[in-house]
């Protein structure tokens, strides 16, 4: 959210927002009117995580909006709006498998008075991205400000003499899904604890690690989850579940996801459990149909 001032003189606050169907909404209002006015950016299946949003005054006499966005399969999105106009620009700003945190995003003003936008986000295996652009210009610089596992989590930015990016504060912690006493279900359902070690902040959670417990012969395990419309999954049978767990291993899942937990065996009655991913907390498991 932020506050604006326009070239009509109206005074103002603006937000962007993931909508239904990872849509991506804008909503603005003028102070001293209870109406909000709200658009749509973006259309379905476009947008994956929380928007970062800036305002700008450009050499040309121009205001505006700026948002920047996680997109499909990880990429980075970029969109910009001048004042009064309806449309929206759209560009992209890194790829497929770049961005694995909801970005941060600042204006900056060069020593010659050139202007342009910064965009910090975690890239793969948690290194810290940075991403630049000079007004007009469409193409944008890439640098890694940190190595590999120098960012767990979202980035925060701002412009002073210099650029800095500081990396956001996380948290860290297990959930684990103990077995029920066999008293209390029916003896051919399968009962095999799991154990899940997670880094979150924000809206972002990222599984560090996986351990499940011990599994009977001709057992399977799967995992499965939705992102975007696209649905995941990853399986195993049991002598290969260390294998499973390292593949899950770094996943980056975002707040409302949900990922499905199954386990099945030759004549056993299934083991269903579901992790639920909450903004900012521990995500919450629940067993289904154990009784």
């Amino acid at each position: 959210m932020v506050r604006y001032n326009n070239s009509a003189g109206q005074q103002g606050t603006l937000l962007m927002a993931l909508g239904p169907n990872d849509s991506l909404d804008f909503y603005d209002n003028v102070d001293g009117n209870p109406n909000w006015n709200q658009s749509t950016v973006a259309g379905t299946g476009t947008t994956f995580g929380t928007p970062a949003v800036v305002r700008y005054d450009n050499s040309a006499g121009q205001q505006g909006t700026l948002a920047t966005a996680p997109g499909p399969n990880d990429s980075l999105d970029f969109y910009s709006n001048v004042d009064d106009v309806s449309q929206w620009g759209e560009a992209a700003i890194a790829g497929a498998g770049t961005t694995f945190s909801d970005p941060a995003m600042t204006r900056t003003v060069a020593d010659d008075g050139t202007q342009g936008t910064a965009v910090a986000v975690e890239g793969p295996s948690g290194t810290l991205e940075l991403y630049t652009n000079v007004d007009d210009v469409p193409a944008w610089a890439a640098d890694q400000v940190a190595g590999p596992g120098s960012a767990e989590s979202a980035p925060s930015i701002v412009r002073a003499s210099d650029l800095t990016v500081v990396s956001a504060p996380s948290g860290t912690g297990t959930t684990a899904l103990p077995p029920p006493k066999r008293g209390h279900v029916h003896r051919r359902r399968l009962m095999v604890a799991m154990q899940f070690t997670w880094r979150f902040v924000r809206g972002t959670t990222r599984l560090k690690s996986v351990r499940i417990g011990r599994l009977p012969r001709g057992a399977s395990v799967e995992f499965s989850w939705r992102a975007g419309h696209r649905h995941d999954r990853e399986r195993a049978r049991a002598r290969q579940v260390r294998h499973l767990a390292r593949r899950l291993r770094g996943r980056t899942f975002r707040a409302g996801q949900r990922i499905y937990v199954r386990v099945s065996a030759p004549h056993r009655i299934a083991q269903r459990d579901e992790i639920l991913i909450r903004a900012g907390r521990l995500p919450r498991m629940r067993a289904l149909d154990r009784r």
